[in-house]
């Protein structure tokens, strides 16, 4: 997308968040964003896919990349636990068996699987704890260790 339509359309949903009759939601369906400076542009109730509803806050969206074998970004919508890959958009769970099914024990599978321990993290951080073991995140009643790295906060 070109850099000053895309500047164009964030001051105007700027506008609509503040509710001023010049506002206009964004609308960024489809949008190439690739290169994109999004740094500080406030993205809460825009449109970004056909299937997300529009975000509820600004913390609502994780940009991840480049990885994996196309090293391209994922995009994550946070609220709904929805991940977009190129063309592709489902979600998180969706991902990661379709990751496995694609690239075994590959490289390209590790460095996405550990991503997906990543977000995990990030959609559910009143679930999460730290362990010998590494980063714990609880899921479906039980826990299960994300990441085997040592936790060392300090």
């Amino acid at each position: 997308m070109d850099k000053s339509k895309l500047q164009t359309i964030l001051t105007l949903h700027r506008d609509w968040l503040k509710d001023t009759a010049t506002g206009k939601q964004a609308d960024l369906q489809g949008a190439d964003l690739r290169g994109a400076y999004l740094q500080g542009a406030y993205l809460q109730g825009a449109i970004l896919h056909t299937n997300w509803k529009p975000l509820k806050s600004d913390r609502s969206l994780l940009e991840i990349g480049p990885l994996g074998s196309r090293s391209d970004r994922l995009l994550v919508n946070l609220d709904e636990g929805r991940i977009k890959a190129g063309c592709w958009e489902g979600t998180l769970s969706e991902f990661e068996a379709r990751v496995k099914e694609t690239h075994g024990d590959n490289e390209w599978a590790r460095e996405y699987l550990v991503t997906v321990a990543y977000i995990r993290v990030f959609m559910a951080p009143s679930s999460v704890s730290t362990g010998e073991a590494g980063v714990i995140v609880e899921e479906g009643g039980g826990k299960g260790v994300v990441a085997d790295l040592p936790w060392n906060p300090a």
